[in-house]
């Protein structure tokens, strides 16, 4: 009789049986198939499941940003909450426990990981200022032997409870870094008791420790980043400080040099460094000058120096010593690759001198090519000054040349740059295998065009067969050479081709240039108005190639919306 009922509660239409009887087969098909795809991993031998675990769980300790990031929390899931295979060998690893989230995770969990990490290398990387931050990272203090990376930022207050855990020795502990971003705190000669025999990457920011600390042992790589008044170094004991540590591949030093008691007191030792292939300063011209006067080191790929008058330097003098001191550390470069094989920065009273690798107009750190950047600050600096320091780097090989913000706080030609076409011709005749010139920026784009246009050999002359000559070429020496001589790409940015100043002085140096076979092959304009009206004028003189990003405004400027017409309502509506 039950199955009667059940026959007599089916639906009598076929139709709705067949539907019904798909739509069983499709979920028994998709359970199938999530089976089918599971069922390879399920069969891996537990150590190789674990260590397929393992590469899943290294993605923890990426970035956040990266678009290929996990978080612990994620981890688990995807290994515990799978199935209960995946579940007991992920509970049976113990180096999978170890990967923790500091900052996020809550007590019970931190304390649950680490009681199931038994004797596991920890990575112990946590905000203090986090909910459960200061809370997790002393729970893990508590098994300080273990500990093989030490990655804390925190305020004065969090170090005074970290202190009394930081006591015991670290004999796996081989990095460590600390940032005090409120005031500074000491490192004193009992930290880790005194014992942290593999530390070899030391990253110090707001921190004061002594320069016979037992942790300047050893080092491969050592950052120091603003060290407060009282426990900066003279030139002559970080110079003490880096005899110690031969084996040195990275070192930056970042506003951390006090003044000598009594200068030249006592000869600064000449120290060599034969490993270190990135060095990296900030500070006053004669302490950036005297440590790198100081320091033997191979070609290095990689030199960035930043520097500012102190308050007892005067503008020539101190400047000189520096410029004849990186010509020094130039010269040990190969001559031909100087300038390629390095990133130089270097700041000097606001003006900025960069170089990247570049290929085909976009940075590419993998290019042959070069990139010079020349900023300037709102405050002057003099042109002689400027020269100086180009004189100073092999600019002779750069490619491309970005005048990235000649733009003035100011109009033309207030500006100190803009008051002659000689001290324009002077810095450009610098960069004589220079292909490509970027930014070209509305307000001194007829001073550059004028520079750049093939002299005449008779002002008036010229002036009388084109009207549309800009009076900048006028006024400029006949007999002067032809500026950027294998230039044949112009980038513009934030410019209006229909302002009457540009097209006349731009159409006048492409057509001399093509006619002197020094021809501009490329054009690109980013946050430009009006290109498309002038695209077809452009090729007309020879230029083969217009690039826009269709951006029809200005950098930052809001676009106007488009134009929609209101639709008219008829009197029945």
């Amino acid at each position: 009789m039950a199955d009667l009922a059940r026959l007599l509660s089916l639906p009598l239409d076929i139709d709705v049986l067949q539907n019904e009887r798909a739509t069983l087969l499709k979920a028994i098909s998709t359970l199938d198939s999530r089976r089918n795809e599971l069922a390879p991993i399920s069969k891996l031998s537990p150590e190789l499941l674990s260590e397929v675990f393992l590469v899943i769980a290294a993605h923890s300790r990426i970035s956040a940003d990266h678009s290929e990031y996990l978080s612990p929390s994620e981890l688990r899931l995807c290994t515990l909450a799978v199935c209960h295979h995946w579940r007991d060998v992920a509970r049976s690893c113990a180096r999978l426990w170890g990967y923790i989230d500091f900052s996020r995770d809550a007590p019970e969990r931190v304390r649950e990981a680490l009681e199931q990490s038994k004797a596991t290398p920890l990575v112990v990387q946590a905000n203090l200022r986090s909910r459960h931050g200061l809370q997790n990272v002393l729970l893990a203090l508590k098994d300080i032997s273990r500990i093989e990376c030490l990655d804390l930022g925190f305020q004065v207050s969090h170090f005074s409870a970290l202190r009394p855990r930081l006591v015991d020795p670290a004999p796996a502990l081989a990095v460590l870094r600390l940032n005090c971003d409120n005031s500074a705190v000491t490192l004193g000669p009992d930290i880790f008791g005194g014992e942290a025999p593999s530390l070899r990457e030391l990253e110090l920011r707001g921190c004061v420790i002594s320069n016979d600390s037992h942790l300047l042992r050893n080092l491969t790589y050592l950052s120091v980043d603003e060290v407060p008044g009282a426990g900066t170094y003279t030139v002559l004991e970080w110079l003490v400080t880096l005899e110690s540590l031969p084996l040195l591949q990275v070192l930056s030093l970042s506003k951390c040099f006090s003044p000598p008691p009594e200068p030249h007191l006592h000869e600064l030792p000449l120290v060599q460094l034969s490993e270190l292939f990135s060095l990296a300063m900030e500070g006053c011209i004669e302490d950036c000058a005297d440590i790198l006067n100081h320091l033997i080191f191979p070609p290095t790929p990689c030199l960035e120096i930043k520097c500012y008058r102190g308050e007892s330097e005067s503008d020539v003098a101190s400047i000189s010593t520096l410029l004849e001191t990186l010509g020094k550390a130039l010269n040990r470069l190969p001559s031909a690759q100087g300038l390629r094989a390095m990133g130089i920065s270097w700041r000097l009273d606001g003006v900025k001198f960069r170089a990247t690798a570049d290929e085909g107009g976009d940075v590419s750190p993998s290019s042959e090519d070069s990139d010079f950047y020349l900023a300037f600050a709102p405050e002057p600096l003099t042109f002689g000054l400027t020269l100086a320091v180009l004189d100073a780097l092999p600019t002779a090989d750069v490619l491309v040349l970005d005048l990235s913000t000649p733009l003035c706080h100011c109009p033309p030609p207030a500006h100190w740059a803009f008051s002659a076409d000689d001290d324009w011709a002077g810095l450009l005749r610098r960069f004589p295998a220079v292909h490509s010139l970027r930014r070209i920026q509305y307000d001194w784009a007829t001073a550059v065009f004028g520079l750049l246009a093939p002299p005449e050999e008779d002002a008036e002359d010229a002036a009388g067969s084109d009207p549309d000559t800009p009076a900048s070429v006028l006024q400029r020496p006949a007999d002067r050479d032809l500026l950027l001589p294998a230039l044949h790409t112009l980038g513009f940015v934030n410019t209006a081709f229909d302002i009457p100043a540009i097209i006349p002085s731009l159409m006048h140096l492409l057509r001399t240039r093509r006619e002197r076979g020094r021809q501009i092959q490329h054009i690109r304009a980013d946050f430009c108005k009006n290109v498309l009206s002038k695209m077809q004028m452009l090729k007309a003189v020879g230029v083969e190639k217009v690039q826009w990003d269709g951006n029809n405004r200005f950098e930052g400027e809001e676009e106007d919306p488009p134009f929609v017409p209101r639709a008219r309502r008829s009197r029945g509506d």
